[in-house]
């Protein structure tokens, strides 16, 4: 399901519509007069911005990645570069989630390396540009109404791709042309649509140029960068409410988890675990918040110091993820477990099959080894476990149906006292 009604309610519950139109006024009279900006007055409060992206991104990281593109990439684009008639054009709407925007510039040949090996181009034909190309991993691509295209000039005169005046255009769902793909199908990040964009013979006037004109100021390949900064540092504080639900989740499951009698979270290799995930957690911390406290004297990270934030944090999000995995164990694959925050929280980089059920002709059935002791997250399993098909308590012998087809055979079954019951199906 499209995530943008949650997003929208959310917006008129918290008074954030009303708060994007201020902001919107804000920027429309700067324009307005000409004024320029300082560079920490651009956008939100960076204090605000990301400490509710770490909050939100405690709960769904996919979210508040649809939510940045529209109204942070695709809006912010438009702001800086539009004139005041394109920011009432598009601009206003994108802010208050009117409409969706999507921020097209990655293709399937150019990933990391996107102005130089972008090859969607736009060609003048009188008063208006016809655009032909390619985009890819679009975030809100499948349903946005508007869409920020970025695009190289061919203007005939021969020169090579990777060297051609890169323009910034804007396009609504609908036009002659322009394709928008449905959702892929990925492993994470199911809150937040992603697709492909087809342009083909996309005939745009010069209204639909940002700025009106090839070479705006901060415009281009200077617009791309600056935007792959803010990305970047955005990156770094969604991993840090990642990380902190999933250590969140992980000393409370640690500490009410027993085996043979102990609370886990007394065995030396899940200590090591949690306080691996809590130094984890105070790098990430440190790093973001040296960023806003930097940003709230109007200093911008550079290129690479912004890309090392994402790289070093987007990592340590993904290690804590499987550490509380490997903590949880079954019960974090299984959102029936009844430990769904954890689930959702690391929907970025988890994957989450739909459960199968076992067709075998012969004994619909596993084992499980009983618990003496009874506690909420082990009735928990123990429900789940009695509610599937390919389960009961009363023989061990394995379901195979379900393994047969990934050519594994399931290990025997061990009944060590105290074992939380589990299924082969987990």
């Amino acid at each position: 399901m499209p995530p943008y009604a949650i997003l929208r309610k959310m917006y008129d519950v918290f008074g954030l519509k009303e708060m994007a139109k201020e902001s919107f006024a804000r920027q429309l009279e700067r324009k307005i007069s000409g004024e320029e900006p300082a560079r920490e007055s651009r956008g939100s409060d960076p204090a605000a911005q990301l400490i509710s992206t770490i909050e939100l991104c405690r709960v769904s990281p996919g979210l508040l990645t649809s939510l940045g593109v529209s109204s942070g990439l695709a809006a912010g684009t438009i702001n800086k570069l539009g004139t005041p008639a394109q920011m009432e054009r598009w601009a206003l709407d994108l802010m208050t989630l009117d409409k969706i925007g999507a921020w097209a510039i990655t293709e399937p040949d150019s990933g990391s390396d996107a102005l130089g090996g972008m090859r969607t181009s736009a060609r003048r034909d009188g008063e208006d540009y016809v655009i032909n190309g390619q985009k890819t991993w679009i975030t809100n691509g499948p349903y946005a109404d508007t869409i920020v295209i970025y695009a190289k000039l061919d203007d005939g005169s021969g020169e090579e791709m990777r060297n051609r005046k890169v323009l910034t255009f804007v396009l609504d769902k609908g036009m002659d042309g322009l394709v928008q793909a449905a959702p892929m199908r990925k492993m994470g990040q199911h809150g937040s649509p992603t697709g492909e964009v087809f342009l083909s013979d996309v005939r745009a006037g010069r209204d639909r140029l940002l700025g009106e004109r090839e070479d705006p100021k901060g415009g281009g390949r200077q617009s791309a960068r600056d935007n792959f900064v803010a990305e970047r540092a955005g990156v770094a504080a969604m991993s840090l409410g990642i990380v902190e639900e999933c250590l969140k989740l992980s000393i409370d499951y640690a500490k009410h988890r027993r085996l043979w009698g102990t609370a886990i979270a007394d065995y030396q290799l899940i200590q090591l675990k949690l306080a691996q995930m809590e130094v984890a957690r105070v790098n990430v911390r440190n790093m973001v918040f040296a960023h806003i406290e930097r940003s709230s004297h109007g200093a911008v990270p550079s290129f690479a110091e912004a890309s090392a934030m994402k790289l070093y944090s987007a990592q340590a999000a993904c290690q804590v993820a499987d550490d509380a995995i490997q903590i949880f164990v079954a019960t974090a694959t299984s959102p029936s477990t009844g430990s769904s925050n954890s689930v959702v929280t690391r929907e970025s980089f988890v994957s989450t099959p739909a459960p199968t059920k076992c067709r075998s002709s012969r004994s619909r059935k596993t084992s499980f080894a009983t618990s003496s002791s009874r506690h909420p997250v082990t009735d928990v399993a123990d429900r789940r476990h009695r509610s599937n098909p390919c389960t009961t308590a009363s023989t061990r012998a394995p379901c195979r149906d379900s393994r047969a087809t990934s050519g594994r055979t399931p290990r025997a079954s061990r009944t060590t006292p105290g074992l939380t019951p589990r299924s082969f199906e987990s």
